[in-house]
């Protein structure tokens, strides 16, 4: 099952029989066999979507997810499917006193970490002969992030108000390191650092937007564990902020985006901003395109090969039974380079 993406200005997404058919202005640019349709992704401005393809959409469980031109998530349409869900929700917000919560984001932070060493490791590991000087700085960078991982075994099984500073403290040591190391991966693009939103540059465009892409899929995987999105432990309860989401998208970050944004810039692939500062929209199409692509290839897990969205899914249904206390522990996803 696949994803159906649409961002032509002035598109709209309606149900024909067993199809949704999108159109522009009366005329018909694609039809998508509903029962072969995981995802719509609405991106950009000027776009709508009948009842009844909504209607259609929640009867099959295939989620319709609104996004900003920028990449950034304001909507999501789905069926909620509730997996002892009243279970699990009292066990998540039982969590961080009785040391699941650090445990949990304690074993993402270290995949995480993980994820980033090894993708700087991947990146540069044909440069030793060809550029010394960058290959031996990149090594340390890499070297840099597992020694703030070594920081987290202690911080596991305590309640999460008493760890949460040591923990995004030795995430934030991991990241200055990491994207210190992803800047000086990227060719022909400037990069200023690492930057979230109103970013003004491609790279970070491109990171932000592939991100937007990402979100969908951990909250809709996450939904179908029956955890609660906005109830999460390490990244701060705000108003509408789902911060489980935040917490669990953090072992899947290198592994689905920052080697696609790599791939995208370093291949020379065109890309470009508009006027605004903005990621074009024949670039946000390759961006979204290479991310979901990027979800469906088959990559290790747990001794198997199973593509990575449906990694994802079993990942958030083992933190749902790990909160429930039917799991002993919970190992992130740590990627195979």
């Amino acid at each position: 099952m696949g994803d159906v993406l649409v961002d032509q200005p002035g598109a709209f997404v309606g149900k024909h029989s067993e199809r949704l058919r999108v159109t522009v202005r009366g005329t018909v640019v694609a039809e998508h066999p509903l029962l072969d349709v995981g995802r719509v992704l609405l991106v950009g401005q000027g776009l709508s979507i009948s009842a009844d393809a909504v209607r259609a959409c929640a009867e099959r469980g295939i989620r319709v997810d609104f996004l900003s031109g920028r990449g950034e998530p304001y909507a999501s349409l789905f069926s909620p499917v509730p997996n002892a869900t009243a279970a699990t929700r009292r066990a998540q917000l039982a969590a961080p006193d009785n040391g699941r919560a650090a445990t949990l984001v304690a074993a993402i932070a270290a995949a995480k970490m993980t994820n980033q060493a090894n993708l700087l490791k991947y990146a540069v590991k044909n440069w030793r002969v060809a550029r010394p000087n960058l290959f031996e700085r990149v090594r340390a960078l890499a070297d840099e992030v597992e020694r703030a991982r070594a920081l987290l075994p202690p911080l596991r099984g305590r309640p999460i108000e008493a760890v949460r500073a040591a923990l995004g403290a030795a995430e934030a040591r991991a990241s200055r390191a990491y994207w210190s190391g992803f800047g000086r991966l990227l060719r022909r693009v400037d990069w200023p650092g690492r930057q979230h939103q109103d970013a003004a540059d491609l790279a970070n465009g491109l990171l932000n937007y592939g991100y937007g892409v990402l979100y969908g899929e951990v909250e809709r995987a996450a939904v179908a564990a029956g955890l609660d999105p906005f109830a999460g432990f390490l990244h701060a309860d705000r108003p509408g902020s789902p911060s489980l989401v935040f917490d669990l998208i953090e072992q899947f970050r290198q592994p689905a985006v920052d080697r696609v944004v790599l791939g995208l810039v370093n291949r020379g692939t065109r890309l470009a901003l508009d006027a605004d500062g903005r990621l074009d929209a024949p670039t946000r199409r390759r961006a979204a395109e290479a991310v979901l692509a990027r979800l469906d290839d088959v990559v290790a897990w747990e001794g198997q090969r199973q593509p990575l969205r449906l990694v994802i899914r079993h990942q958030a249904e083992r933190a749902a039974t790990f909160l429930r206390g039917e799991r002993g522990d919970y190992r992130g996803f740590a990627a195979s380079w």
